[in-house]
């Protein structure tokens, strides 16, 4: 079944194809999210910048979608994207990262992890090898932390904000999905608005030192 592309998302997946990096005779749907199993925490998430439904398998990409959906400088972003076919310096290789990101800039492809993998040795070498996969494939991608995620009490002001911001309809995209209100404009009162706004910073800011850093430097080294 072919993606559907919409969107300036659009405009990456297009660049990974022409250069080889969607396989041409092996286009696939990422992987559909369907029942809860195990100790996974599986659901959706009622994202407005979402193209289609966002899905979480867990309670850190939850937690991402929220620092997403508030930071005024993603437009766009699509949960399992793609299954991408990349190559290393020994063979090809499939990867589904978690989100694609559509910012001012570039758009970003991310992998949202517990802190807790990078003690994980069968982890951390598929993410060596998906970084240099990324890198020959010129596309830019990131992890972020959960520590990162949670730091100085964020989640629990994006829950509270998220939960008393109007409802509106995403089926809108020609609105302005940043804004407290982007159907009617209501502003609320002085202090939820001073909140919102340093949520929608401390978003940002945390999305800015994620992409600007080398994935390199959160995976240990590996012996061979």
């Amino acid at each position: 079944m072919p993606i559907n592309r919409i969107g300036p998302v659009a405009h990456l997946v297009a660049l990974a194809s022409a250069v080889g990096v969607l396989s041409t005779s092996k286009k696939r749907k990422a992987r559909r999210i369907v029942t809860v199993s195990g100790r996974a925490v599986r659901g959706h998430f009622p994202s407005l910048k979402s193209v289609g439904q966002a899905q979480f398998e867990s309670l850190v990409e939850e937690a991402s979608l929220r620092v997403l959906e508030v930071a005024p400088s993603v437009f766009e972003l699509r949960t399992q994207p793609e299954v991408l076919s990349l190559y290393d310096t020994k063979s090809d290789f499939t990867y589904t990262p978690d989100v694609l990101v559509q910012l001012r800039g570039p758009a970003h492809y991310l992998e949202v992890k517990a802190d807790r993998f990078q003690t994980n040795e069968s982890q951390v070498r598929r993410l060596h090898r998906v970084r240099v996969g990324m890198r020959n494939a010129k596309l830019a991608w990131a992890i972020v932390l959960e520590s990162e995620l949670r730091a100085g009490g964020l989640q629990d002001e994006l829950k509270d904000l998220l939960r008393m911001r109007p409802l509106v309809d995403k089926r809108r995209r020609d609105l302005d999905f940043s804004k407290w209100d982007p159907l009617d404009g209501t502003q609320p009162d002085d202090v939820t608005a001073t909140r919102w706004a340093n949520a929608q910073a401390a978003c940002d800011a945390l999305l800015l030192r994620v992409m600007r850093r080398d994935p390199g430097e959160l995976l240990p080294e590996m012996t061979k």
